[in-house]
């Protein structure tokens, strides 16, 4: 008749009062072959899904289909990383399993044969530490054409096992045998779901009541007593073959092997009794230790058990030995153990070991390394124990214990990871330093000593907070190790440090909680860059930023910021001066709706579109209007402003009042228009040049007196078009002089005409210049004195007459001037006086 357990504490009122049992008859909803079929198990799944127990189930693929709260909270995997993957991926190896190196494999086989025996899953855990060691069984459910749809898995965790603990709580749960706890006095505190089949006692009704005296034969109780006084005295393990007394039935053969109940520390605190039938009746076993059930039992165990006689013979090598040494059973029994499988360093020691069991004394947690067939070495564990027969004769030692070959190995490529990662703690270019629970440092690396000038030997065991931080500081750092210490991760947190010279050293901490292999809180670790510099620099950048807000602010021009959607964001004080808009009033507003008018809201939006997509805008001039609804004239660059990361965050604008400048320019343009008309039309012939001597000015009366008009001219070289050749090299050096800021008055400068005729122009040749003074041309401003060289001819012409008929007159004549002094003097008065005109004048 088949039963399903549930244990869960019942709350009774907000009490917490006593364990609610709930007991599932599953007798009923069980497939013809005795499996529970598919519908049925959600029902069991309600009770499992809060309970206090570790519960899951696979479906027929190993693919985790539900997984409990008590799995989530103990095993730390969350629903939503577990569901719908195969369970093997959070596995190690199942040991003890029929495949070992195929988990999935294991578990498909399991529930199709539905094993009904408890095996050992290991999860794995983060940070690649030991395992989470669950002891679970498996309850296959099918569907209704009676295939496997899956299997419920509940275990519970050995919590204070670890995976190569040294007493025999692998071997019992591996066994498949009923089990009962017993405490210190010999009280039921624990009876599996087999031991209640067996013995027709349920769990409920024999908690604390005495295990010897009550399920055991009065005539096995003395033999027993002594068996389960040693194991509860320190002795590893015995075994004792006896008459169990069962209710409502006759008393049965079994075999009891009783192993220490230890806590986490070692500490004896029960028994642990694995019972296992022996399918015959005691009379025909008394008096033999060596029995069958014995030996049954000593070659399926997991562990490796070796047994020898009081004359040190081997009389038990069980499978798991023949299994790692490759030693067979039949060539070791019966002799001295080889010393050619014990090394020799460790021949003295088993000696010792068998002198200690005759004496009656236990060996435990020694280890042993033997040499296997093929010349491997392979390290046991083992917990050596005096042998009694059933009068309490010592007949031999029994050596039961674990293979940690594997471990030692672990323990050595862990030993380096750990000599590796000091290593890389010591000469890391960052600040790491370790806490424990109680605030003393237990870790100051290099970089550490290095920062704060305090060595490694100096900072050890001293209490970081009181001795090392700031009074203002130590508050916020003792929160920080307390929120660690509760398995909160502390990120980007500043704190400064004092030098051993008195220099505050800035750090950047990163806290993380510092976790044994047990997995038990040890402390704080927090790795900490030394940001002293980029702190100094950060100070610098608000001092530089405060004083650039402060020129932006008081800056005399207005200047301006808009976010990405236009808004203003900026808004100093020049810009509320000239617009009569103050800062609050401003900020917030469309800058383009409203505060440019409409004619030039397009022009402006794309300038600022320009900005915002990074083409920046210079010189850009656009009105904005005053309070009052005067027009003021700005010149703006428009420049895209963006954030730390370099991503646009809108626009900055810096600008100029050019409203005066603008009338000044409009006064300017009217002038430059005037005398442009003036240049035009004046009644002298004007032309200019560029540096190159093309001409580039060419007046009306220019094209009045040469025939070429205007269009004709403009670009055309000068010297090289319309000045002949034999004065083109005066005329050159003339304009070079010009150019050079040499200028010339009163140069008489030959043009030809359209038509060839000469013109004789007297030129004022002035350099031109640029708004930066620099030489632009030259511009040469002439009067037309063709006519008036025509008649200073004539006049020359009666001249040289005049003065050819007075010196050759018949007549003396001469001439003095105002002050008396010859001036004049002909041939005839020459010829009459005697003197010549060179000695008179």
């Amino acid at each position: 008749f088949g039963l399903s357990f549930l244990s869960t504490p019942c709350p009774w009122k907000g009490q917490r009062r006593s364990p609610m049992v709930v007991v599932e008859d599953i007798h009923c909803c069980k497939h013809t072959n005795g499996t529970p079929l598919s519908s049925d198990v959600d029902v069991l799944w309600d009770y499992l899904e809060t309970a206090n127990v570790i519960a899951f189930r696979i479906d027929s693929r190993g693919y985790v289909t539900k997984w409990n709260e008590k799995a989530t909270s103990k095993l730390e995997i969350e629903k939503e990383t577990i569901l719908n993957h195969e369970l093997a991926e959070f596995l190690h190896c199942t040991r003890g399993s029929v495949s070992e190196g195929d988990t999935t494999t294991f578990l498909l086989h399991s529930m199709e044969e539905e094993n009904p025996n408890p095996f050992n899953l290991y999860v794995k855990t983060t940070f690649g530490g030991p395992p989470v060691v669950l002891v679970v069984t498996l309850t296959t459910y099918r569907g209704p054409d009676g295939a496997v749809q899956g299997a419920t898995v509940i275990g519970h965790d050995t919590a204070t096992q670890d995976i190569y603990c040294s007493d025999l709580q692998n071997f019992l749960d591996i066994s498949g045998s009923s089990v009962a706890i017993t405490d210190l006095s010999g009280g039921i505190t624990h009876w599996n779901w087999k031991m209640a089949h067996l013995t027709g006692a349920t769990s409920d009704s024999v908690l604390g009541r005495q295990f010897i005296a009550e399920f055991i034969n009065k005539a096995d109780r003395a033999i027993t007593t002594k068996c389960w006084t040693d194991v509860c005295n320190g002795q590893p393990a015995s075994i004792v073959e006896v008459m169990l007394d069962r209710q409502g039935a006759e008393p049965l053969g079994v075999a009891l092997l009783i192993s220490p109940k230890t806590d986490s520390t070692g500490k004896v605190t029960g028994a642990i009794i694995l019972v296992s039938k022996s399918g015959k009746h005691r009379r025909e076993t008394t008096h033999r230790p060596e029995s069958n059930l014995v030996q049954t039992l000593f070659d399926t165990t997991n562990a490796p058990i070796i047994g020898l006689n009081r004359e040190g013979l081997v009389n038990e090598w069980n499978r798991k030995v023949e299994e790692i040494t490759g030693f067979k059973k039949e060539d070791i029994v019966g002799k001295q153990l080889p010393k050619g499988i014990v090394h020799d360093g460790y021949q003295a020691l088993l000696e010792q070991v068998l002198a200690a069991a005759k004496k009656g004394e236990e060996t435990t947690d020694f280890e042993f390394e033997l040499t296997t067939s093929s010349g491997e070495n392979m390290v046991l564990l083992m917990n050596t124990a005096p042998r009694y027969d059933e009068e309490g004769k010592f007949i031999g030692s029994l050596c039961v214990g674990q293979d940690i070959t594997k471990r030692r190995e672990v323990e050595h490529k862990l030993v380096t990871v750990a000599n590796d990662l000091q290593k890389v703690i010591d000469t890391v270019n960052a600040a790491i330093f370790s806490v424990d629970t109680h605030g003393t440092l237990t870790e100051w690396n290099y970089k550490a000593a290095e920062l704060t000038g305090y060595s490694k030997e100096e900072m050890l065991g001293r209490e970081m907070i009181t001795d090392f931080i700031t009074p203002e500081m130590r508050a916020p750092m003792q929160a920080l190790f307390s929120n660690a210490m509760k398995g909160e991760a502390i990120s980007n947190f500043e704190v400064p440090l004092y030098a051993k010279d008195g220099r505050a050293v800035q750090i950047l901490l990163n806290a993380t909680p510092r976790i044994d292999s047990g997995g038990t809180l040890v402390g704080v670790v927090a790795v900490g860059q030394d940001i002293t510099e980029k702190k100094a620099m950060e100070t610098e950048l608000i001092s530089v930023a405060n004083d650039l807000r402060k020129l932006i602010d008081t800056a005399n021009a207005p200047i301006f910021g808009i976010d990405v959607k236009g808004h203003i964001n900026e808004w100093n004080q020049k810009a509320a001066e000239i617009t009569g808009f103050e800062k609050e009033v401003a900020m917030g507003r469309m800058l383009v709706d409203d505060f440019i008018s409409d004619e030039y809201k397009q022009s402006v939006s794309n300038v600022l579109e320009d900005a915002l997509n990074g083409q920046e805008t210079a010189n850009f001039e656009f009105p904005l209007y005053t309070k009052d609804g005067e027009r003021v004239d700005v010149l703006l660059n428009a420049a895209t402003r963006r954030d730390a990361n370099g991503t646009i965050i809108g626009v900055v604008g810096v600008g100029q009042d050019i409203s005066a400048r603008k009338q000044t320019e409009d006064l300017l343009q009217t002038v430059a228009a005037d005398l442009r008309r003036l240049i035009d039309t004046a009644n002298a012939p004007i032309f200019g040049i560029d540096i190159h001597g093309n001409v580039n000015e060419w007046n009306q009366t220019a094209a009045k007196i040469t025939g070429f008009s205007c269009e004709e001219v403009m670009g055309k070289s000068l010297v090289k078009e319309f000045i002949s050749l034999e004065y083109r090299d005066s005329v050159q050096e003339v304009l070079e002089l010009a150019l050079n800021g040499n200028e010339t008055s009163n140069y008489e400068l030959p043009l030809f005409t359209k038509s060839g005729d000469r013109v004789d122009v007297l030129l004022n040749a002035t350099a031109r210049r640029d708004a930066k003074g620099n030489v632009s041309g030259v511009v040469g401003v002439g009067q037309n004195i063709t006519q008036r060289k025509k008649e200073q001819a004539q006049v020359e012409a009666i001249a040289n007459d005049l003065t050819k008929l007075i010196d050759t007159a018949n007549a003396p004549i001469f001439g003095i001037d105002t002050m008396g002094r010859v001036n004049e003097w002909n041939q005839k008065a020459a010829e009459i006086t005697g003197f010549g005109k060179d000695e008179v004048m």
